[in-house]
């Protein structure tokens, strides 16, 4: 597969998420902490956006450098869907619905695999992934903190 269309797939995602993110912290607007949470996400995964978009256009200037690669992209693909049926479902979510769904798109490990078959297209493009992987532990994080903030269950054994 052509590492654009796996960068544009990432891209996706990333935005999708992003869309999550702010659409669910927007509906906080009666529970600051809930909201700030979740629009600090949401401008996370925009910085994810912007780096992806750097990436294509690294791409694009040098394509002889990024060899094509093997990839499965279908869970990827299915993340990007749930994130667009999440925000043209229109319905409401309670903190702890709204943690558990964020939970399972930040420790999904699909975007690694994509990010881990994107690098091995160009070893030298390892340290602008590895800035996106931080930032997922750190969603993760700040995510987990929350939950046990209030009392929500985080699926790992602690509440």
């Amino acid at each position: 597969m052509q590492i654009r269309l796996l960068l544009k797939l990432l891209e996706d995602l990333e935005g999708g998420v992003a869309r999550l993110y702010q659409w669910i912290g927007d509906s906080f607007a009666l529970d600051p902490e809930a909201q700030r949470v979740f629009h600090a996400l949401a401008r996370e995964e925009k910085g994810h956006v912007a780096l992806v978009t750097y990436l294509q256009k690294v791409v694009r200037r040098s394509p002889d450098q990024f060899a094509d690669v093997d990839a499965d992209v279908t869970e990827i693909q299915k993340l990007s869907a749930e994130a667009s049926r999440l925000l043209n479902s229109g319905r409401r979510l309670g903190v702890p619905e709204a943690v558990a769904i964020a939970l399972r798109f930040e420790r999904s490990a699909a975007e690694t695999h994509l990010r881990s078959t994107v690098s091995q297209s160009n070893p030298e493009i390892v340290k602008l992934l590895t800035a996106l992987s931080a930032g997922d532990k750190n969603h993760l994080a700040a995510l987990l903190d929350f939950a046990k903030k209030r009392g929500v269950p985080t699926g790992t054994g602690a509440p």
